[in-house]
């Protein structure tokens, strides 16, 4: 499945709706186009009129990013801050996430990829904060999804969940009108 992720900057003076709707209006191809939206009973939003057209919200620090594509996905963005990091990944990671930070000894960039690979997880099924987050371990392989940790900018995690991910595009979007759709800065990767 390919995904296009978009990322806005917070101070580009648009609404949260605003950037979903140039995020889905970029990736269908129709300016202006924001089908109506529902939460399921866990609080996931989803466009019912037009269930494969799948996406997903993040914001941390400076940005608002959002991932779209046509089969469920989760997407997870956090900026770096500082924490007791022993404590939260005793608290809320799996043993064996746990073992691997205390093997790196908490390293701030290993336990912010960590929170946003098991983010994107309850992200993509939709089950939210309702799975525990110890309950399942992202260092290894999970039964029903696949989890990409996605270069950003330093400070920063990124990761992207799905079923399969064959390809995705990251989109640095501009506050240009809708007619200049052309991201400032794209990355492609296979």
């Amino acid at each position: 499945m390919d995904y296009q992720i978009y990322v806005f900057h917070k101070d580009d003076g648009l609404t949260s709706s605003e950037r979903l709707k140039r995020a889905i209006g970029h990736y269908s191809g129709q300016d202006d186009f924001l089908p109506a939206m529902e939460r399921s009973a866990a609080g996931k939003p989803f466009f019912p009129d037009h269930p494969s057209l799948c996406f997903s919200i993040s914001h941390s620090g400076d940005f608002w990013a959002c991932a779209v594509g046509g089969a469920p996905v989760g997407l997870d963005l956090q900026k770096y801050q500082p924490s007791n990091y022993t404590a939260l990944s005793k608290r809320f990671f799996h043993p064996a996430e746990d073992a691997e930070l205390e093997r790196v000894q908490y390293s701030p960039a290993y336990f912010f990829d960590l929170w946003t690979r098991k983010e994107s997880y309850i992200k993509f099924t939709g089950r939210g904060l309702s799975q525990e987050l110890e309950s399942f371990s992202t260092v290894d392989p999970l039964p029903d999804a696949v989890i990409q940790t996605l270069p950003f900018l330093p400070d920063y995690s990124l990761s992207l969940c799905a079923a399969k991910i064959n390809h995705y595009s990251l989109y640095h979007m501009t506050t240009a009108p809708p007619e200049e759709k052309t991201p400032c800065h794209k990355e492609d990767t296979p």
